[in-house]
């Protein structure tokens, strides 16, 4: 909610892992630069649609993948192999 109360030439980062139920809200923000991070295709997929559906000047938004390299339940990411490498090239 500061963003639009704020100077324009602001990079904006969101700072966390990014749930589909959310990136409707995100993609709103004045001046969106960085999403830190994304740990699923299914949130990357929700998050171009909206970025392409809002219009953006053809701006690149910038995604950092998260990976869980400890494979603990309790942390979030994509485990490294397969499915991370299908994210990190969507």
């Amino acid at each position: 909610e500061k963003a639009p109360n704020l100077p324009l030439d602001i990079h904006w980062h969101f700072i966390g892992t990014l749930q589909s139920n959310k990136v409707k809200q995100i993609v709103e923000v004045p001046n969106l630069w960085m999403i830190e991070s994304v740990g699923s295709v299914k949130v990357a997929k929700e998050l171009n649609k909206r970025w392409v559906k809002k219009d953006h000047k053809n701006e690149v938004l910038k995604v950092l993948v998260q990976v869980n390299t400890s494979a603990e339940e309790t942390k979030s990411g994509v485990e490294p192999g397969k499915e991370c490498l299908e994210l990190a090239q969507y």
